[in-house]
């Protein structure tokens, strides 16, 4: 039944990094399999509209034939868990939107793709306004309502490319891959005009400081620069975006 479909269980791969695929290199993924054989290889197998995950492993029976013996393990209930806590380390568990250390890892990977491609990318970070007076005045369940309802609205503004991320306790960042400043400069005032407007649960503004990554510069000096950008537009009144 199998064969009716299929000429090799290696059709059903998917092409994901980590996971073997039909050709590994110059190698057939037998073979490949055989010469690393002391090396944990896993593969990732779509079929019948489900995805499951297997430890592979190959012996040979007959050199001369070249005939292999391959051996799948069925380790998908294992492989989701863990994927699952590697998505809870990288999330905000408040806003369900990415955390400060997975910022700090695409960060370092938009910034090496910039370098390499000459792409552009920008940042912008932003906090709310007065929110210790939010807190204070409405308690830290409004505060967190607060957070979560505005969280969506700016999320559902992006681009699916755009990288949103909580990196403190009401201080954001989004990464803009292939947008120069200015570009990234009109996206913050698009987000900061329908933040005023929006008025879900309370009225506020936010403020923005966008900076464009300079081909050299280190990632602290970048993280300067857009938090220095962040706070010329507090200091000017508010409710602003600033370029830095």
């Amino acid at each position: 039944e199998f064969k009716k479909s299929y000429k090799c269980i290696c059709d059903l791969f998917v092409e994901e990094d980590g996971y073997l695929q039909p050709q590994m290199g110059d190698l057939n993924w037998v073979e490949y399999l055989y010469l690393n054989k002391n090396k944990t290889n896993k593969a990732k197998i779509a079929y019948k509209n489900k995805e499951f995950y297997f430890s592979v492993r190959a012996s040979l029976i007959d050199e001369q034939k070249q005939h292999y013996s391959i051996v799948f393990t069925d380790i998908t209930k294992e492989e989701l868990y863990k994927i699952e806590l590697e998505l809870i380390s990288i999330t905000d568990p408040l806003t369900n939107i990415k955390n400060r250390r997975y910022f700090q890892e695409k960060m370092h990977y938009e910034i090496s793709r910039s370098k390499r491609y000459g792409y552009p990318v920008s940042f912008i970070m932003f906090d709310i306004d007065y929110f210790k007076v939010i807190n204070d005045e409405n308690g830290h369940d409004v505060g967190d309502e607060v957070l979560v309802v505005y969280t969506k609205f700016i999320a559902s503004k992006l681009r699916e490319s755009d990288i949103f991320c909580r990196i403190g306790g009401e201080e954001f960042m989004i990464i803009v891959p292939e947008l120069d400043k200015d570009e990234a400069y009109k996206l913050a005032q698009k987000i900061r005009e329908g933040v005023e407007n929006y008025k879900k649960i309370l009225p506020l503004t936010m403020s923005f400081g966008v900076v464009e990554y300079i081909d050299g510069e280190s990632e602290q000096s970048l993280l300067k620069r857009v938090d220095k950008a962040l706070y010329k537009a507090k200091d000017s009144g508010r409710n602003r975006v600033e370029l830095g």
